[in-house]
């Protein structure tokens, strides 16, 4: 069977558009109002073209799915050149059910769409900047569909992944959702306090980077300087919570 990407990517779009909310106990393809992370990608899939499930396979069981319509693993726990249509699992392969694991379509190669639970007001569909949102400190397995059918397509430009410490481009906005405040200082890690901010205050920033401990995002300031907030704890190669929400 050939998987049509874009009438996957469209199906994902259509649940955001109605505004499912997330929930793993529902009907969890959107066919009731909600949806969860499988769920949803699984029957995207079943639309695009590939073969009907027995059941609406989680994160665990959907490995089989995936290769059985026509997708190779081409990638596990290491960094690759993302492309549109690819779908990631998060999760040890085994003992990724429930809120062990998750999975995304990729829709550019820093965007993802996928069925998430962000807070009890932010839960449902959303696009999201791959590098700020994945959770890869669960691990990863990459499917791609080297016979799907899809459109040709202008990706954003690319960009390294975050597994090397430098900065990296990406234009979104920052909201606070903790209740401390987060200083803003003249450079990551070290530098002096210029300001602080607040939680619901949102901050417009051009770049990321993963140092000291934290992932950091550059805020350009009107007087022509920059500000650097520290977003949440990292690893040095993956971010390990949220100090807020990213758009």
């Amino acid at each position: 069977m050939v998987v049509k990407i874009e009438k996957s990517i469209d199906f994902m779009y259509e649940l955001q558009r109605k505004g499912i909310r997330y929930s793993m106990t529902g009907a969890r393809d959107g066919s009731d109002g909600t949806g969860d992370c499988s769920g949803t990608i699984v029957r995207s899939l079943e639309k695009a073209g590939a073969s009907k499930p027995g059941w609406l396979y989680n994160t665990d069981s959907m490995h089989d799915y995936l290769i059985q319509n026509g997708y190779k693993l081409i990638a596990t726990n290491k960094s690759w050149m993302a492309k549109r249509g690819d779908v990631v699992i998060f999760g040890k392969k085994g003992a990724s059910g429930g809120a062990a694991g998750h999975v995304v379509e990729f829709i550019s190669n820093t965007q993802i769409i996928h069925c998430t639970y962000k807070n009890p007001q932010m839960n449902g569909v959303y696009v999201d900047n791959e590098a700020t949102t994945c959770p890869y400190f669960m691990g990863w397995y990459v499917y791609r569909n080297t016979n799907a059918n899809t459109a040709p397509i202008t990706t954003l430009p690319v960009t390294e992944r975050p597994d090397k410490v430098g900065w990296y481009m990406e234009k979104g906005t920052f909201q606070v959702t903790i209740n401390e405040p987060i200083m803003i200082r003249d450079k990551a890690v070290d530098g002096k306090i210029i300001g602080k901010v607040y939680k619901g205050d949102k901050i417009k920033y051009d770049q990321f980077t993963h140092k000291g401990g934290y992932v950091w995002i550059r805020q350009p300031r009107a007087d022509g300087t920059y500000g650097f907030i520290a977003t949440g704890r990292s690893n040095g190669q993956k971010r390990l919570d949220y100090w807020g929400t990213f758009k």
